[in-house]
């Protein structure tokens, strides 16, 4: 199988992401102190109705992409054509990760670029100069279905309106990627911590539907295989 995005076949990674994720969420607990506070002991119910209905927003999304996945039969075009239909852009070249490469993106979604990578953006695309750009699909010709589903999971979860897609929350997980040491953990806001987060659960939940995805169509033992052929991550 062709060369599938960390987050769908590496391990490695996967794993990473929870520990980030796990470390991220007991920095923030500790800083809240719901109930150690009496001020914020209303604010803790408040806090417990929300996430409920965020579980039920994030349960719906799962089904209904399950539903237009299934229904095109994994393919891919009627996928791209979905997409299209709802208002973002796709655009295909030979070599996706080449263009790519210089803004330290992967193919797929594109969420939305501010600055310099927004002008090469606008420059690869036929767009001309401009300095902010909207969420686009950016692929290879023969970009493989599930690195292709991961990511419309990604975007269909951003149009539906979670948490987690908009550009300072991306530009923080990329960054909190490359160093996610206890220094600067400790140096990261509340407001941070959580947007960091947000930005996390959204990739794990695409990975879970498309792990899951994997498993029923080509086998818990198939996945596993290609899981350790690609190999380790470079992270």
């Amino acid at each position: 199988m062709e060369d599938l995005i960390k987050a769908i076949k590496d391990f490695f990674y996967v794993t990473r992401l929870k520990i980030i994720r796990a470390r991220l969420e007991y920095k923030r607990k500790k800083r809240e102190s719901y109930f150690k506070n009496p001020k914020m002991a209303f604010n803790s119910g408040v806090k417990v109705t929300i996430e409920a209905k965020g579980k039920e927003l994030t349960e719906r999304i799962r089904n209904d992409v399950d539903v237009l996945v299934k229904s095109s039969s994994l393919d891919t075009e009627k996928l791209i054509n979905y997409v299209k239909a709802l208002g973002t852009p796709v655009y295909k070249y030979k070599n996706a990760k080449k263009w790519l490469y210089p803004i330290a993106q992967e193919q797929g979604i594109v969420f939305e670029q501010i600055g310099l990578f927004a002008l090469y953006l606008g420059l690869i695309t036929g767009n001309g100069i401009r300095f902010k750009t909207p969420p686009m699909f950016i692929i290879s010709e023969d970009i493989d279905k599930y690195e292709f589903i991961h990511s419309f999971y990604k975007w269909f979860s951003m149009k539906s309106g979670l948490e987690g897609f908009d550009y300072e929350s991306q530009q923080k997980l990329k960054f909190y990627m490359a160093d996610n040491s206890d220094a600067t953990t400790k140096k990261l806001s509340l407001d941070e911590i959580k947007s960091i987060e947000s930005a996390i659960k959204r990739d794990q939940e695409a990975t879970a539907y498309v792990m899951e995805l994997m498993k029923e169509k080509d086998g818990g033992k198939n996945v596993m295989q290609k899981i350790k052929k690609e190999g380790g991550a470079e992270i």
